[in-house]
């Protein structure tokens, strides 16, 4: 099994790095939801699978990061927001969305037999609990978090290397901070995009490891 999940996350750390250098390339600005939503997907796919896998999920991420920001550097204005908050916000999801299972024994009753004194036996009650894994408060702070992480970054990058790229998106400030302020809705309209991808992404997880 270990080796199954190593092999997975191998391709599935591919697949992401693709999407990011695909998303570098000029050409791809039209499909960059696309190319991110794939990329997220990708690495998340161990935690889709069990949830104690974060942390082939967080090597997937580091590892075609790292690859993708370097491929993609050409273009990283839109590679950035990416590996900064599409990647991440996956992470997040996955894990904050995943059910922790506890059993707890909430009563022991003994049974006598009649017959014989010595054969005794406890009946235990189990209480099964589940519950998510982050309170659903703290994972949409850390979503929003994330965006801004992901604006800043995307700014300052635009800023110290495409200068006509930042001038252009200053050039009004007024419409500058309003792109901002629209930009807060991409979280709750990315999680939607997300969580219909992970409903078609384990449903191929089970047909794969069947």
């Amino acid at each position: 099994m270990k080796a199954k999940m190593l092999a997975t996350s191998a391709m599935c750390a591919a697949i992401a790095t693709i999407c990011m250098w695909v998303a570098g390339l000029p050409i791809a600005r039209w499909f960059v939801l696309i190319l991110a939503a794939f990329a997220s997907v990708a690495t998340a796919v161990p935690m889709l699978i069990d949830a104690s896998n974060t942390l082939y999920s967080v090597l997937i991420y580091l590892v075609s990061a790292s690859l993708g920001t370097f491929l993609g550097w050409a273009n990283i204005v839109y590679v950035a927001p990416i590996v900064v908050f599409c990647m991440p916000f996956a992470l997040v999801k996955a894990y904050g969305d995943s059910v922790k299972v506890r059993g707890e024994i909430s009563h022991v009753e003994r049974l006598e037999d009649p017959f014989d004194s010595n054969n005794d036996r406890n009946v235990v009650r189990v209480e099964i609990n589940g519950r998510k894994r982050l309170p659903t408060a703290v994972k949409w702070i850390l979503y929003y978090v994330l965006l801004e992480l992901a604006l800043a970054a995307t700014v300052l990058l635009a800023y110290f290397l495409f200068e006509d790229l930042f001038a252009q998106m200053y050039a009004q400030k007024w419409l500058f901070w309003v792109v901002i302020a629209i930009a807060q809705a991409i979280v709750p309209a990315y999680d939607l995009l997300l969580r219909g991808c992970f409903v078609a992404a384990r449903k191929a997880i089970r047909h794969a490891f069947k």
